[in-house]
């Protein structure tokens, strides 16, 4: 009976160190698929926190994340939509690789599985450009 229990908390530490830890938002692929993701969830607010940008005052970092927030809100519907009528919507987000550039840039491959094909073609790859900030990965935009 003890050796059960053992081998259960064994498989529950080694789960959730592998949840806490094996997929990272804070690596260029997880950084990367999670503001895509975001995006097309129309989470802008969730997609502004995958942004880094330096200001000088909290006013200008509200005008700042409003602009922003703005083009978001301009493209990202006109393009979900486009998506729907043609193929459906989206199935899936996911990497398909990632291009290091030193230690602190990356460019990461996202592909947009759609549910169906139209012309052809059922996918969409996108370049998602990251860098680091103090350890940080973030989305240049």
């Amino acid at each position: 009976m003890i050796s059960i229990l053992k081998k259960f908390h064994l498989l529950f530490v080694f789960v959730s160190f592998f949840a806490l830890f094996g997929c990272s938002d804070n690596s260029p692929e997880g950084v990367a698929k999670g503001f895509t993701e975001a995006l097309y969830d129309s989470d802008f607010d969730k997609a502004l926190t995958y942004l880094y940008y330096k200001t000088s005052s909290e006013q200008e970092k509200e005008m700042t994340e409003q602009l922003i927030r703005g083009k978001f809100a301009t493209f990202i519907p006109t393009e979900l939509n486009t998506i729907e009528e043609k193929f459906g919507g989206i199935k899936s987000i996911s990497v398909d690789k990632v291009e290091m550039n030193g230690d602190d840039k990356a460019r990461v491959k996202i592909i947009m599985q759609f549910k169906k094909a139209y012309k052809g073609v059922d996918y969409k790859i996108r370049d998602v450009k990251v860098f680091k900030v103090d350890d940080k990965w973030y989305v240049q935009i």
